[in-house]
């Protein structure tokens, strides 16, 4: 099959927004309660309404399901569970970098219950600290302003419901789209509220040809780039190999968690397996867009990587160290195979 190439350009807009200013409210949980995981709830008296979705021509790069062919959702629902128990990771609970859990904004979760009901799932599964990474693109051209107060919103009702998830605002920008923000703008959509850090949405179709040049730019405006899901473009899918000067460059691949325990099926799921062995992929994230256990959880895909320390790597070493803004950690050794005699 040809590489299809595609190319994006973009200008530098003025500054759209005053940055907010952080706050927590004390007095919500009282002056003796333990404080909410949230911490980056947003003052502000405004509430968000959720626009109309931009219907675009089929042609357009849209999101792609998570859905699951039933030879797929048999392996993955077999990755997690040992003798009939499920999976314990056996470390602190994980960090999850990608998630579409604002409501009302994308293509994601659409109510706030469903918000809720997305974080519980997560919970369940070993989250302790989600992103919300809203789409930042044409069809769903999320503002910093707007993800700022669906945010603040979230973690309000996210303490009201005790639900002990730390909820960490981001975007996941389109690259065309990001290549019109000026610094301002993309450091509010910082992953995980690091303003240095930025997720980027790699296309499904064609390699983006201005990508390097793009990134080195971001570089030398002193931002660190992340990729979701590279394994699940076709082009990467039949050379993965292509993203071997951009992790030489710098920039980290985030694996999301359907493509390594076979969800989203073959394809994704060799194009991981094979950035992981030629270590190109440096942390896993759910991508969650509903609010159930599948979806949000992060433990079948640990599962499915084939080594514990390992799995701790992708799902909780590597994000707490970009969240910190350090280097990443030493990637541990793969557990050797015992090779059988006779």
């Amino acid at each position: 099959m040809p590489s299809q190439q595609s190319s994006f350009s973009g200008r530098r807009t003025a500054s759209i927004d005053h940055v907010f200013i952080a706050a927590i409210d004390v007095a919500s949980v009282g002056p003796s309660a333990k404080p909410h995981p949230c911490t980056h709830a947003y003052s502000s008296p405004e509430r968000f309404t959720p626009r109309r979705r931009t219907v675009l021509p089929a042609s357009s790069t849209r999101w792609l399901p998570l859905t699951r062919t039933p030879a797929a959702a048999g392996a993955a629902s077999a990755s997690a569970m040992t003798n009939g128990r499920s999976l314990n990771l056996g470390w602190r609970a994980v960090i999850d970098l990608h998630s579409h859990v604002l409501p009302g904004v994308d293509d994601g979760v659409r109510t706030m219950r469903e918000s809720l009901e997305l974080l519980r799932a997560a919970h369940d599964d070993g989250t302790s600290r989600l992103a919300a990474t809203p789409h930042v693109r044409e069809d769903y051209p999320t503002t910093a302003r707007e993800m700022e107060l669906r945010h603040a919103e979230l973690c309000g009702a996210a303490r009201e419901a005790a639900i002990p998830v730390e909820v960490l605002p981001g975007g996941e920008l389109d690259l065309g789209y990001a290549a019109e923000l000026d610094d301002d703008e993309l450091r509010r959509f910082g992953l995980g509220g690091n303003p240095a850090l930025l997720l980027l949405e790699f296309p499904y179709l064609g390699w983006p040809l201005q990508l390097p040049d793009f990134v080195f730019d971001l570089q030398l405006r002193g931002f660190r780039v992340v990729l979701a899901h590279p394994e699940r473009n076709v082009d990467v899918q039949h050379e993965p190999e292509r993203l071997r000067p951009l992790v030489d460059s710098g920039v980290v691949v985030q694996l999301t968690a359907a493509s390594l325990d076979g969800r989203l099926g073959g394809g994704p799921r060799r194009a991981a397996r094979q950035l992981l062995d030629a270590r190109l992929a440096h942390l896993v994230a759910s991508d969650a867009h509903a609010p159930d256990v599948r979806s949000a959880g992060l433990s079948e895909a640990a599962a499915a990587v084939g080594g514990r320390a390992l799995a701790r790597w992708l799902t909780d070493d590597v994000p707490a160290a970009l969240l910190d803004g350090r280097e990443l950690p030493e990637r541990p050794e793969p557990p050797r195979r015992r090779l059988l005699r006779r």
